[in-house]
């Protein structure tokens, strides 16, 4: 619920407090119109145990999505994991991230790396695509598709390489 007095827009304590984000870039804009930051250089957005850095970035408070471009890399401390890439989308409401582009994962002695990847933080399920290379204790496997579940450390399904 979003409340406006006299052009000022308040946001309810128990909303806005649900996910508030940090957010630290060189340059910071805000759009009031569309309710968002759009960010660049050295952007750092931190949303609970999640890390965001991108070159450039936008944040919207009222959807809480983050797009990031250039350099991304995502974080997750609850999980222990991190993902890199061109491009990176999360949508906070639910609970998915999407990395686009070279798309990297590092999980301890595991790396995959494919065209493009999502993880889903309530399934704890990354999906990989394209051009998949799963590397476990040094074993590399290649891939067309291949579906890793973060908490058991597993490879739940793969296609082969085409």
């Amino acid at each position: 619920m979003l409340l406006a007095i006299s052009g000022i827009f308040f946001i309810p304590a128990k909303e806005a407090s649900a996910a508030r984000p940090s957010i630290s870039a060189d340059n910071k804009a805000f759009d009031i119109l569309t309710g968002s930051y759009v960010l660049t250089g050295n952007v750092r957005v931190e949303i609970g145990q999640r890390i965001i850095t991108a070159d450039k970035a936008t944040v919207n408070l009222l959807s809480m999505v983050v797009t990031g471009e250039g350099n991304i890399n995502l974080f997750s401390a609850e999980d222990d994991i991190t993902f890199s890439g061109d491009r990176v989308t999360v949508v906070g409401p639910d609970k998915t991230a999407s990395v686009t582009g070279h798309a990297s994962f590092k999980q301890g002695e595991t790396s995959i790396t494919a065209d493009d990847a999502s993880y889903n933080w309530q399934t704890k399920l990354a999906v990989f695509s394209q051009n998949v290379c799963l590397t476990i204790n040094g074993n590399r496997t290649n891939h067309e598709s291949l579906t890793y579940h973060v908490i058991n450390r597993t490879v739940e399904e793969a296609s082969p390489a085409l």
